[in-house]
């Protein structure tokens, strides 16, 4: 009895189906070619990925890396533009549309980390050593800048700002 209880329960959950292979390989070739556009677009190159998929997806990560110097000027557009590349290539596979946990799938579901790594570059704080755009409670979503040798972000910055400020400047 039991185990004809316990073998009916996945029929009677709301959640959605566990992924399959082929739901895998369809969030694999999403996230390669946004990858290879971010990385042609910005000149960096992608260090890592992840996110939440258990249940089917509930948040996406991409961590970058370049060679460079970068204020916060130059890195509002990158990271807000890599977001929405993502994103968008996330919402336009039709493939995985029904394992979204969410569709469309909002920017506070998607996670973007970039570390700045050149020895060159002069430590002065106007320089920074990464940046990362992540949801905090209740889907708010912001923009950490860090510099070197600090723990603590110079700059939280709401995402929805950060893109008006962006928009500003290129009026």
């Amino acid at each position: 009895m039991f185990t004809l209880l316990c073998a009916c329960i996945p029929f009677f959950s709301n959640e959605p189906p566990l992924p399959d292979a082929a739901f895998k390989a369809q969030l694999d070739k999403t996230s390669k070619q946004a990858v290879e556009k971010i990385e042609s677009t910005y000149k960096v190159k992608c260090c890592g990925f992840g996110g939440g998929t258990m249940l089917g997806i509930q948040s996406c990560m991409l961590a970058f890396t370049l060679s460079r110097p970068i204020t916060i000027e130059q890195a509002r557009p990158m990271i807000i533009g890599a977001t929405e590349i993502y994103r968008d290539a996330i919402n336009a596979n039709k493939a995985i549309r029904p394992y979204l946990e969410e569709y469309p799938f909002p920017v506070s579901c998607v996670e973007m980390k970039f570390f700045a790594s050149d020895d060159k570059s002069p430590k002065d704080s106007n320089y920074l050593s990464s940046f990362s755009q992540y949801s905090l409670k209740d889907n708010q979503v912001f923009i950490f800048y860090y510099v070197t040798n600090k723990f603590d972000a110079v700059l939280k910055e709401p995402y929805q700002q950060a893109q008006e400020r962006l928009n500003e400047k290129n009026q």
